[in-house]
């Protein structure tokens, strides 16, 4: 059989995909789930893998195309204490406590699995390989109790903008409750400075 005939016998058997279902997670501030918490000490940070815990986007890292460990790098917040930086931790603990009443967490990295918290995401625009400019999430988080994202007590940074090889600061725009809310590979710092060499991205 001809390479031909197999692909227009494939074309009659094999449905093509509706790329028109997939959801992109857009820029705004949501509630999150921790699904699993790390430490690496020896590094001296947390790793929060999360999912999104309710309204559109709810559970779209369970989704199969998320659910390999080696795509956590997509859904994950870096917490880090390097250089005895604690005020990272301590507002992370604060945020837990504040957004799981009864939780009085003691450090210890399981004890943050299923906790809710919140989180706000900007977009940024990032040059693919093919020279063409597209947009994703970025891991640049602002953390929040979930009380503050209900309440829309939050400020969305506008999408960052490629400039050449250069990002543009961006300038910070609000997003209240209720509102419509506008994916390169997450995998970046949220709080301290975590070089390449810190984390393994």
């Amino acid at each position: 059989m001809k390479f031909s005939e197999i692909v227009e016998e494939l074309s009659k058997t094999v449905p093509a995909s509706d790329m028109s279902d997939y959801k992109r997670l857009v820029a705004g501030g949501y509630n999150i789930q921790v699904l699993k918490c790390k430490e690496n000490e020896a590094k001296e940070y947390y790793e929060l893998i999360y999912d999104i815990a309710e309204g559109e986007f709810k559970g779209i890292y369970s989704e199969d195309y998320y659910k390999d460990e080696d795509k956590d790098f997509r859904h994950r917040i870096i917490v880090s204490y390097k250089n005895g930086n604690l005020s990272n931790v301590k507002r992370l603990i604060e945020v837990v406590e504040q957004s799981n009443p009864g939780l009085n967490w003691s450090g210890a990295p399981e004890e943050l699995n299923g906790a809710l918290l919140g989180a706000v995401f900007q977009e940024e625009e990032y040059e693919a390989r093919d020279g063409s400019v597209g947009v994703s999430i970025s891991n640049f988080a602002t953390l929040k109790t979930t009380m503050e994202i209900d309440a829309g007590e939050f400020k969305v940074p506008s999408l960052r903008k490629l400039r050449g090889s250069k990002v543009v600061q961006p300038t910070v725009t609000r997003v209240g409750a209720g509102q419509s809310q506008p994916e390169r590979p997450a995998g970046r710092s949220v709080f301290g400075d975590v070089n390449d060499s810190d984390v393994p991205f």
